[in-house]
């Protein structure tokens, strides 16, 4: 296997295996399977050292990368999930653009282009938007399969209701702490 069909298997393997586990040994523990991927890799290659090594530590870095740049995004939901609630709550009205009684990411996309929103109300839609998976539930699913491959896309959309932006505070708590561990 030549080195970049290695470091892209090894990164799809690496980042399916981080979705998989949970806890907070779970980015350590990948790393090592890597490395001992790695190590497998390098002693069967016929590339020169440099390049066994730089190949086998490369998946390393992305999913270092990946976890670090994850866990960032997780930290800053759950810092903003009080603000989100109260946000969106308070005008949920006005949130819900075709009034389903859901807020969907169509809904938040067209109000972001409101002259008459202020900056911080932006900054919330984006938020929103951003997190909807986060906030909010599956309310539809649609399945494309493709007619020259064979393969299947599974696409979920999301909509957020009363309920959910009630619960979210609490329930973005509890997925970082089972990512990470406690706060």
């Amino acid at each position: 296997m030549g080195p970049f069909l290695y470091v892209l298997f090894a990164c799809a393997f690496g980042i399916s295996l981080h979705h998989v586990l949970r806890g907070p040994w779970r980015a350590p523990l990948v790393c090592l399977l890597l490395a001992a991927a790695g190590i497998v890799f390098c002693l069967a290659s016929e590339h020169g050292l440099l390049e066994r090594i730089g190949t086998a530590g490369l998946p390393i870095l992305i999913l270092l990368a990946f976890s670090f740049l994850y866990k960032r995004s997780l930290s800053r939901s759950l810092a903003m999930a009080p603000s989100i609630r109260a946000f969106g709550l308070a005008n949920f009205g006005r949130l819900d653009v075709d009034g389903d009684g859901m807020i969907s990411r169509v809904d938040l996309m067209l109000l972001r282009d409101n002259q008459d929103l202020s900056d911080a109300d932006k900054q919330m839609l984006r938020q929103m938007s951003w997190d909807v998976p986060l906030i909010g539930h599956v309310v539809d699913t649609y399945t494309s399969v493709s007619a020259m491959t064979g393969s299947v896309l599974v696409v979920s959309e999301h909509g957020i209701s009363r309920e959910d932006l009630e619960s979210y505070p609490s329930r973005i708590k509890n997925e970082f702490e089972l990512e990470f561990g406690v706060q």
